[in-house]
């Protein structure tokens, strides 16, 4: 019995030890554009409208024209 007292013990110090050292990873902002944030990055293939120069640059060559997108992203921190 107390060998399963001991190694609960170390699992408990390692856990202990090992939370010190985690850090936050932060986050990322994947935002190409409204359309493949809602298709969940499923644009790869289709070259339709600016944002296509995010997801696969060899597409805007499919694009008529001179074609321009505009987008903004606001983070609020508390």
């Amino acid at each position: 019995m107390r060998a399963y007292i001991r190694v609960l013990l170390a699992g408990l110090i390692v856990v202990a030890w090992g939370a010190q050292v985690c850090f936050g990873a932060g986050f990322a902002l994947y935002e190409g554009s409204a359309r493949g944030n809602a298709l969940g990055g499923a644009l790869v293939a289709r070259a339709d409208d600016p944002s296509a120069v995010y997801y696969n640059p060899a597409g805007i060559t499919q694009l008529p024209g001179l074609q321009m997108m505009v987008g903004g992203t606001f983070i609020l921190g508390w």
